[in-house]
């Protein structure tokens, strides 16, 4: 008795494998392209925040809002500061 192997199947195994292979690099290049493009508007975002920021000044206790007695403590560890290096 001898045996046949049927060695059709290889071929397509590996042709199937090489598509797959393909989908995923294509959607990891995609994917990473769209990421890029997502980072771009980010960073433009931030500068044209940064540039619209600088051109107000000094932020003071009277900008921010929030508790009163948090700022109060706030403002007296700036004074203790400010006295600290005096000495």
């Amino acid at each position: 008795m001898e045996v046949i192997e049927d060695n059709s199947l290889i071929p397509a195994q590996i042709i199937t494998i090489m598509f797959l292979l393909m989908g995923i690099g294509l959607l990891a290049y995609f994917t990473n392209k769209n990421y890029s493009k997502q980072a771009e508007k980010e960073m433009a975002l931030m500068s044209k925040i940064d540039m619209e920021n600088s051109n107000k000044g000094k932020i003071t206790f009277e900008d921010v809002a929030g508790n009163e007695e948090a700022k109060e403590s706030l403002k007296e560890l700036v004074d203790f500061i400010k006295k600290s290096r005096n000495i």
